[in-house]
């Protein structure tokens, strides 16, 4: 078995920009690096740590958004178990930053727009003049909106289609009114979500 400090070393010497490169050595190493759970003091947590960074980093830069999430959550889950013991403040400490800005990105891909926009309001407690984070939650909370609005008008359509089929089958008058009248309110949340509500927070960014 490689020796961690040995590792270490070898990691150092892959270019940060070669995700490839670097989750392939991850990947090679994987038996020592997953099972990993003790440390001999902070630079050999540092180290670790540094290694499974760049892991969950490259992995979301190759597109790989579910490995991503898994090892950022591993990733944070160690430093947040360790942070008392090493004087950790999380707030400065970059490295967990990064784990959780690619984190949110994998969640924004993979469409899980509401965990994602939960990372980057975390990350703007932390740094509230962040153009990046901004900009990202911002893309996530307009992705969730047009969601609503698809399931909104989807459900409308079927509402309003069905009430012209079924109200005469089922011979009830209240059922046509009925389906009408929440097709067309559901139409209406989804028309006032989707146009006024977007142009009043696009406005209100851009002041």
């Amino acid at each position: 078995m490689t020796e961690p400090l040995k590792i270490y070393r070898d990691f150092y010497h892959i270019d940060a920009n070669d995700y490839m490169g670097i989750i392939k050595f991850y990947e090679r190493n994987s038996l020592l690096l997953d099972n990993k759970s003790t440390f001999q003091n902070r630079d050999d947590f540092n180290d670790y740590v540094s290694v499974l960074a760049q892991y969950v980093i490259s992995l979301e830069n190759l597109g790989r958004y579910s490995k991503t999430i898994k090892y950022a959550d591993k990733a944070s889950n160690i430093i947040d178990s360790r942070a008392d013991n090493y004087g950790i403040n999380l707030m400065e400490f970059t490295t967990y930053w990064s784990i959780l800005t690619s984190k949110g990105r994998a969640l924004y891909n993979l469409k899980d727009y509401k965990n994602s926009i939960q990372v980057f309001d975390r990350l703007l407690t932390w740094d509230k003049d962040n153009d990046n984070f901004k900009n990202w939650r911002d893309a996530a909370k307009a992705k969730k909106r047009n969601s609503i609005n698809n399931y909104l008008y989807i459900t409308a359509g079927i509402l309003l289609v069905s009430e012209i089929f079924l109200g005469d089958l089922m011979g009830i008058p209240k059922v046509k009114l009925y389906m009408s009248g929440i097709g067309l309110l559901l139409f209406s949340i989804a028309l006032f979500n989707d146009y006024f509500l977007g142009k009043f927070l696009k406005s209100n960014k851009n002041k």
